[in-house]
């Protein structure tokens, strides 16, 4: 199998950190007295809560918590706030409880103002007076996302009387095995997150929890599962680089400007998008549509941010160096040894009043690829480079390079129907 030169840099990169915790200071590690991060609903006045830091589960801190009476469950409430709980997604979590009394608590996930909206998690659990791990599984409902200032996680207490210790508070978001972008499914896009991700290229979202084969980290293992379970691959490999529609992931990394009296290159924050070219055995070359693949909204758009920001969320204004219209032609052409392939569109005109032009300037663009035929990684992905030129975007500029690279990915053959949505 042929392979990219820097194969074995690639295989020695990887993401060392791994799932985070959703419950801030779950072990009471960060607090001495207080517990940074939790609060207390007493409505009854019937309560306290101190750190210990000898009745952990392993002989350091927990939380203890004490009721000198009993009231209804939600009258007394151990809690978290301003969390980030994404909508119809899976979670797992568990927890260690004891307490000097057995009883019953309810651990809830609900929006904490009125209406009061559950969002997936109410479980009652009894609870005895030996330390015991207990778990929970939950997927989310009512979209949380949306108000992440008001949501609630709860340990509901108020049934108990006496002591109640607490240690180990987890909750995980549940990531396939391949879904490296965190999307929700497995295709060709974590393909390409996951090959940017070892290259070195800063992408939005990287799911470490994707994880295959148990190390902790993203490495070329989960790149190959995640091309062999993408729901939307055909199961084949690209013999050759013409007869199949491609899917082309572009990340930029500098620009330079080349203006009337000189030419300056300015580093810049990278930025990525996808398109999908059909490329026919005849050589003829254009930007298509492939199922789920919309060429102007969420995926596509700029991830271009300032330091802080999320991409692409807070500058929606840089949308226009990243939309290639459907259609849209390529030039094909091959050097004299047969090893490079150089693909040149025609020229692409954004109009002063494009509702994607948020500079009301006539722009003309033009995108080069170049494809060394032989970086081939496993199972028949590409990697080239691009080259984005753009003129008109300012005024004493004649015009503006964005250099970076790209991955191909096999998509289906040409001749193949297009999958339906």
């Amino acid at each position: 199998m042929k392979c990219l030169s820097g194969i074995f840099f690639i295989l020695l990169i990887s993401i060392n950190s791994f799932a985070a915790n959703v419950i801030t200071n779950g072990g009471f590690e960060d607090s001495n007295i207080n517990p940074i991060g939790w609060y207390q609903f007493d409505d009854h006045n019937i309560s306290s809560m101190i750190i210990s830091d000898t009745d952990g589960i392993d002989s350091s801190n927990c939380l203890v918590v004490s009721n000198s009476q009993q009231v209804t469950k939600d009258h007394m409430e151990v809690l978290q706030s301003d969390l980030l709980f994404k909508n119809f997604t899976d979670y797992t979590g568990s927890i260690y409880l004891k307490a000097e009394s057995p009883g019953t608590i309810l651990i809830t996930l609900f929006r904490h103002v009125e209406p009061w909206t559950k969002y997936g998690l109410w479980k009652e659990i009894t609870v005895d007076t030996n330390w015991k791990k207990y778990n929970f599984d939950f997927r989310t409902l009512n979209n949380p996302e949306a108000d992440p200032l008001n949501v609630r996680f709860s340990l509901q207490l108020g049934e108990m009387v006496g002591k109640i210790w607490i240690d180990e508070v987890e909750i995980y978001q549940v990531v396939q095995p391949g879904d490296i972008n965190n999307d929700g499914i497995v295709s060709l896009f974590d393909v390409t997150a996951g090959l940017k991700t070892l290259s070195g290229v800063s992408i939005e979202t990287v799911a470490q929890e994707a994880d295959v084969n148990g190390d902790k980290r993203i490495g070329l293992e989960e790149v190959i599962y995640s091309f062999q379970h993408a729901s939307d691959q055909v199961n084949f490999i690209a013999k050759t680089f013409e007869g199949y529609v491609w899917l082309v992931s572009a990340s930029f990394t500098y620009k330079e400007v080349q203006t009337r009296s000189e030419s300056q290159t300015l580093n810049i924050i990278p930025y990525a998008y996808n398109f999908a070219i059909c490329v026919t055995k005849d050589k003829q070359v254009f930007t298509t549509d492939i199922h789920g693949f919309d060429p102007t909204k969420g995926i596509l758009r700029q991830n271009l941010s300032k330091a802080g920001e999320i991409p692409g969320i807070n500058r929606p204004s840089a949308k226009i160096s990243n939309i290639i219209p459907k259609d849209t032609s390529f030039s094909f052409s091959e050097s004299e040894d047969g090893k490079m392939i150089t693909l040149k569109s025609d020229i692409i005109t954004i109009l002063a009043d494009d509702s994607k032009n948020p500079i009301q300037k006539e722009l003309q663009r033009t995108c080069i690829i170049s494809i060394n035929k032989e970086a081939v990684l496993s199972y028949g992905v590409e990697h080239g480079s691009i080259i984005e030129k753009t003129e008109g975007f300012l005024n004493n500029s004649q015009e503006i390079t964005s250099v970076g690279d790209i991955y191909l990915v096999p998509y289906r053959p040409v001749e193949m129907a297009a999958i339906e949505n």
